[in-house]
């Protein structure tokens, strides 16, 4: 068997407790070395409804139709699991689509861990045998050799990305490097309003550029978005000056389009 994603009707959140405690149910757990039996409750409490761990009410303590990411040998992934969770938890009304896609991209790159006998935790000094940069390079050239298109590739290489960016900062994870270069980027803005702003992005050398192709059948002008109507301002400029030069074929010519939005 191979990395793969299943899919859990309904996930009830659970807490591990002691096989005192009311309600505790006992799970087993059996394995080649022997078993083990631990007992756990629901994260909501039954009588009130409200999540054992006084977090707010907000976040749901059951998931219907968790993508679970699971090994080859069928054992859920934990860490990528508790990503899941931790993002689930996030979101008030989460779209259970998105997070399957998720988990499709972390089995993806569990799977050529598997295939390529890659250590996902381990980030030698010569950063192309890190796992990052490694399976960045692989999906690069499967793109290129027409197995993959350009927007997967990117979705999951940013999937990864984020995996190891929550493990970092969430998960105490403390790799011997850095599994990539960071840099920030700053991008202009214009809102619906014409008020313009920057925003800063951070990006990293892993990132895949993906190029958005263009419609044959589109009839709108492919002009990357440098192409804007004139304001009102700008209208009564250009019309001013052209009275001034006194051009009447140029005048007309002009006040074709600015009267009829023709092009």
């Amino acid at each position: 068997m191979i990395a793969r994603r299943t899919t859990i009707r309904q996930l009830p959140l659970t807490e591990v407790v002691d096989r005192d405690t009311p309600g505790a149910t006992p799970v087993s757990i059996t394995t080649p070395e022997g078993g083990t039996i631990y007992h756990t409750v629901p994260l909501a409490d039954p009588a009130t409804g409200k999540r054992r761990d006084a977090r707010p009410q907000w976040i749901a303590s059951t998931f219907p139709l968790f993508p679970v990411v699971r090994l080859g040998d069928g054992a859920p992934w934990a860490e990528a699991n508790i990503w899941l969770i931790d993002m689930l938890e996030s979101k008030s009304s989460p779209n259970m689509l998105t997070f399957a896609s998720i988990a499709d991209d972390l089995a993806a790159f569990r799977r050529y861990l598997d295939d390529e006998g890659i250590d996902w935790l381990a980030f030698p000094a010569n950063k192309r045998q890190r796992p990052t940069y490694r399976y960045s390079a692989s999906i690069k050239l499967a793109v290129q050799a027409g197995e993959l298109s350009a927007g997967v590739a990117k979705r999951r290489m940013g999937a990864v990305a984020r995996f190891y960016r929550w493990l970092i900062t969430e998960a105490g994870f403390r790799p011997a490097n850095a599994p990539w270069v960071e840099s920030d980027r700053f991008i202009e803005f214009k809102d619906q309003k014409g008020f313009s702003g920057v925003i800063e992005v951070k990006t990293t050398d892993l990132s895949i550029r993906c190029r958005r192709a263009e419609d044959p059948w589109d009839d709108r002008i492919q002009d990357g978005g440098r192409l804007r109507p004139l304001s009102s301002s700008e209208q009564s400029v250009l019309l001013e000056s052209l009275a001034a030069l006194g051009n009447i074929e140029m005048t007309l010519w002009m006040r074709a389009p600015v009267n009829s939005a023709n092009r």
